[in-house]
């Protein structure tokens, strides 16, 4: 069994990732180096936290579709697109050895990370008025 600190701190890593995915999207950059640093595998660790991102993505695409926002015909090539590198990206994470992934993640979240910090207007353009 778990030791119950360790989920605690993941239980507080996701509250934490969800409040940043509802401002601004980004809550993995919390939730997979909670998941490494828990010691899963790293196939694992991406599968769960995408796993669990799609439900705040599902959730907040319903919301803007209630809301009119989002135009069905022009985002279809979108959702192709989107499928198609998700089943690419879960296909080459299992066919990499889980020992180069583990060495690779961190220094990938990294440059994510110090991309939107350097990208203060990401997102600008598209947002509606």
């Amino acid at each position: 069994m778990e030791s119950p600190l360790l989920l605690a701190a993941l239980f507080v890593a996701a509250m934490i990732a969800g409040w940043i995915d509802s401002i601004a999207g980004g809550g993995g950059l919390i939730t997979l180096p909670a998941l490494l640093a828990a010691g899963l595998p790293p196939h694992i660790a991406l599968g769960t936290n995408k796993f669990q991102s799609s439900f705040g993505s599902f959730t907040a695409t319903m919301n803007h579709y209630r809301r009119g926002i989002i135009n069905v015909r022009e985002a279809i090539w979108g959702v192709v697109c989107t499928a198609i590198g998700a089943a690419a990206g879960a296909y080459v994470v299992q066919i990499l050895d889980s020992q180069l992934l583990e060495r690779v993640i961190p220094f990938l979240l990294l440059a994510i990370l110090v991309y939107f910090i350097f990208s203060p207007r990401l997102g600008d353009l598209d947002t509606k008025q």
